[in-house]
């Protein structure tokens, strides 16, 4: 089924867009240079390394630029950045995928520093770090819009609607998208909506130019995030009803292997900026550019820690996230989208697995879990058949799931407003600082007792 014109869908997004610009125009972060630091930093430097200062091999600028933006608080000076032993070269431990997306607003950005001279033309003034911000806003609400045509083609709009809302304002997604631009989740957010919408059009018509967008796009997850590169589980595991064509998935691969090769050819080409960065500055073309500190631990499992706790629990701050997992329980037994359980299934196993094995499982600072942020549209497809499900019953039923979808919404942007305000806390929450600052618009000392001798990491 097809939306139909003016849709409920498409003004929730636009509404949600001008909240995000308000939201993002309010906080002002990129005024006082408080978006350019840490990790998006470390992403970020490809492209005054490359664009401006043409020294991405020594970045020796980076001395100057750290001493005057004050990058990572002063306590380090080039983050993420280590000397390569065979070249002597400076190698940046962040892959370079983030940069890429950033590449036309930092061009804007560096063409109105050139030409007004209002700001430094450094690579790192607020125009650059207001770039970035707008650069998060742009491929989110890209992604939303391209996750809405997909979800157009099986659901109704108002489930759409709903859907969205969740997604956008119902989970940590918006915080990283204004609160915390420049992170390589809302660049995969958009990802992850592109190869759901490029899957169902190749299966349908696997034409060339779909085959070289998909692979494009799990170049992309690849070299923007590399254990992401697990989103090609989608497209190798989808299906299409192909019985009612009198075929069989094999036969159909098999009859349309000129395709699959174009997506793989397309894949790897994608990722050969970072892979001849690699070779340039280590001498190596495959290489992990993370230190001995960095590390996974797969023999120790805390995917009930990652996914429950209250130190960075995924569904204990995004809640209504549960609903795309208890969604697919929902999903009829004829319908087209049936097959949906095995790609689902596959993916968010391994990926829980491999995301919750990181020596850090916490992430560092922020709210919640992140490093699950760009699976969110994979969780549409079932919180779009459970919404259908309920508004399907009784009147009592449907309002009563409106009023426990505005509360979790409503206590969602609460929670982000208390992280924003430092009464939520970016790595020390425990079980007893949680309900002590339950709805709480401000935190005292006795509060911060609770957590100042909880470890930094488990």
């Amino acid at each position: 089924m097809k939306i139909k014109k003016n849709p409920t869908s498409f003004f929730m997004i636009i509404i949600l867009l001008a909240y995000s610009l308000l939201s993002s125009f309010s906080n002002g972060k990129w005024k006082s240079g408080e978006i350019l630091n840490w990790d998006i930093v470390g992403y970020y430097h490809y492209l005054p390394a490359t664009m401006i200062y043409q020294d991405l091999g020594n970045m020796n600028f980076l001395d100057s630029i750290d001493k005057n933006y004050n990058l990572c608080g002063g306590a380090f000076s080039k983050y993420g950045i280590h000397k390569s032993k065979e070249t002597k070269f400076s190698c940046n431990q962040y892959p370079c995928g983030v940069a890429i997306f950033e590449l036309p607003l930092f061009t804007i950005a560096h063409v109105w520093t050139t030409i007004s001279k209002q700001d430094k033309n450094d690579g790192y003034s607020s125009p650059y770090q207001h770039a970035v911000a707008m650069s998060s806003i742009l491929f989110v609400f890209l992604g939303l819009f391209i996750l809405r045509k997909f979800l157009s083609n099986f659901f109704t709009d108002f489930s759409i609607a709903i859907s969205l809302l969740i997604i956008y304002l119902g989970t940590n997604l918006f915080q990283y998208t204004v609160g915390n631009p420049g992170m390589s989740h809302p660049y995969l957010f958009f990802i992850t909506s592109s190869i759901l919408l490029l899957t169902y059009k190749w299966y349908n018509n696997p034409k060339t130019s779909y085959s070289i967008l998909i692979g494009i796009c799990i170049g992309l997850a690849a070299i923007s995030r590399p254990i992401d590169i697990l989103i090609f589980l989608i497209p190798l595991l989808w299906n299409n009803n192909f019985s009612s064509r009198n075929t069989t998935k094999i036969k159909y691969l098999l009859n349309n292997k000129k395709q699959i090769v174009i997506v793989i050819i397309s894949t790897i080409i994608t990722t050969f900026p970072l892979i001849f960065y690699w070779k340039y500055t280590t001498n190596h073309w495959l290489y992990y550019s993370y230190t001995e500190n960095d590390y996974f631990e797969f023999n120790r499992l805390r995917i009930v820690e990652g996914l429950l706790s209250y130190r960075k629990g995924w569904f204990v701050y995004s809640p209504l996230l549960i609903l795309g997992f208890v969604g697919m329980f929902f999903i009829p037994k004829k319908h087209q989208l049936q097959f949906y359980k095995l790609p689902f299934t596959v993916f968010f196993i391994l990926i829980i697995y491999l995301v919750f094995s990181w020596h850090n499982w916490i992430y560092g600072w922020g709210l919640g879990c992140r490093a699950l942020i760009q699976t969110i549209p994979l969780l549409a497809i079932p919180m779009c058949f459970f919404t259908e499900y309920i508004f399907n019953k009784n009147r009592l039923i449907r309002i009563s799931y409106s009023i426990l979808l505005i509360a979790f919404v409503s206590f969602s942007i609460f929670q982000t407003w208390q992280y924003n305000k430092g009464i939520i806390h970016g790595t020390m929450m425990n079980k007893k600082y949680y309900w002590s600052v339950f709805f709480k618009t401000s935190v005292t000392e006795k509060d911060l007792k609770i957590i100042q001798d909880l470890e930094e990491y488990n």
